[in-house]
């Protein structure tokens, strides 16, 4: 099911696959979060506690970054080397972060102790984790450790999240032992939910679920990967992993961040500033940027849709001394699969009337680090533009748009297939 945030289908799937009878008989209760100004069923982070005495949160996310609710067929091709689950809607699959909030119904199953957040609004700003953060935060108070499961790939334990420090090399390490899997620390997350609890929760990470090309019509997840996780992480000894950093305590990286695409994104200005960013951090970083794109680039060929497809382009290519209305309309524009969180929070605020146009530029110019004064021409705007800042002159002229239809594959016969379906599917 596709679920936009506070959209029926969100709503549907949260009280009749989340909010069950005997998930309330077990203690789950919604918090007092809703969307905006709306209220009523279906609305309220879910929240669970197992076991007594554990000092470990749980995070995943019930909203997906589909552009309108819908049912999906969900695909699977035997004859690949590894085992994937894609759909045939042409949006993505919500691998992010359907697949989180398996995992965390599969621990809840195993009876693994810990307090459980299926937040809401997540891809829309972490609206519900602030929420949690802002409004009720002695309900996380005392936890040592936020485990998040929305993250790409299948080898990240997240130490920063959108250039900020949130989760110990120490407490990556010790983690990455325990789960023996060969993951490691990665200091490139941009953001999830558990980034919100960075001030009260010492150890805040995000963990590689196995979903690959999230938000675009390519997202695939990773089965194989995905139950050996499920296992490691039923078995991982959570009170006892080691607890380092210091929540009080602010650290910047100047490594950048990967978003939901192939672009290794700058540092903020902000961030930037703090780490006394100089040429030569630049000149590494540029460096950096190249190798990385060059190996994702043959690992993924999407990088039309990180910079938005045709509406990002033409956006791209419009002079940054545009008016402060067509940098709106640029952004209205804009391909919705490409949005990241906080363009997603500001298109609420402007949609919910809750922000005028004068401060959504501000908050524009922020997001997309655009400066007041004018750009020479486009490639400097890409410099700045942090969707965008991967794509050189060459790639511009050298781009074609391929529209060329994937091979389809029957699907072969599943019996005498390894895996046990009926447990699979079992609820």
């Amino acid at each position: 099911m596709g679920r936009p945030a506070s959209s029926e289908m969100e709503k549907f799937y949260v009280n009749n696959y989340l909010f069950t009878p005997e998930m309330q008989a077990m203690g789950m209760y919604k918090d007092g979060f809703h969307y905006g100004r709306q209220e009523g069923s279906g609305e309220g982070n879910l929240i669970i506690k197992i076991g007594e005495g554990s000092k470990t949160l749980f995070s995943s996310h019930t909203d997906t970054v589909h552009r309108t609710g819908v049912e999906q067929n969900v695909i699977i091709d035997p004859t690949q080397d590894k085992l994937k689950f894609t759909t045939d809607s042409g949006q993505c699959l919500g691998g992010d972060d359907g697949t989180g909030v398996w995992l965390m119904l599969e621990l809840i199953k195993a009876g693994v102790p810990g307090l459980y957040i299926f937040h809401r609004a997540e891809e829309v700003g972490g609206q519900g984790s602030s929420y949690i953060a802002n409004t009720t935060p002695e309900l996380i108070e005392g936890y040592e450790r936020a485990i998040a499961f929305d993250r790409k790939d299948d080898w990240s334990i997240i130490t920063h999240q959108s250039g900020v420090r949130t989760c110990s090399e120490e407490f990556a390490k010790d983690l990455a032992r325990e789960l023996s899997m060969g993951h490691r620390a990665d200091s490139t997350g941009s953001f999830t939910d558990t980034a919100n609890y960075d001030t009260i929760i010492p150890e805040c990470t995000n963990l590689s679920v196995g979903y690959h090309n999230a938000h675009s019509a390519r997202e695939n997840q990773e089965i194989d990967y995905l139950l050996e996780f499920r296992d490691a992480l039923i078995k991982v000894d959570w009170e006892n992993l080691v607890t380092a950093r210091d929540p009080e305590k602010v650290e910047y990286s100047n490594k950048g961040y990967y978003g939901y695409g192939s672009t290794l994104v700058r540092p903020s200005k902000k961030t930037r500033d703090k780490v006394g960013w100089s040429d030569y951090d630049d000149m590494m970083f540029e460096k950096e940027k190249e190798k990385t794109s060059k190996k994702i680039m043959i690992e993924d060929d999407d990088w039309e849709e990180d910079i938005g497809g045709d509406a990002g382009l033409d956006m791209l290519f419009e002079k940054s001394s545009v008016s402060d209305e067509e940098l709106i309309e640029q952004l209205l524009n804009k391909d919705l699969m490409s949005l990241t969180e906080e363009e997603n929070l500001l298109l609420y605020r402007i949609d919910d009337g809750i922000i005028s146009d004068e401060e959504a530029v501000k908050e524009l110019k922020r997001i997309w680090n655009i400066a007041d004064d004018n750009y020479d021409d486009i490639y400097e705007f890409l410099d700045d533009y942090p969707k965008g800042d991967s794509t050189s002159k060459e790639d511009f002229e050298d781009w074609e748009d391929d529209e060329t239809e994937p091979e389809k594959t029957d699907m072969a016969d599943m019996e005498g297939s390894d895996y046990d379906w009926d447990k699979w599917f079992n609820p």
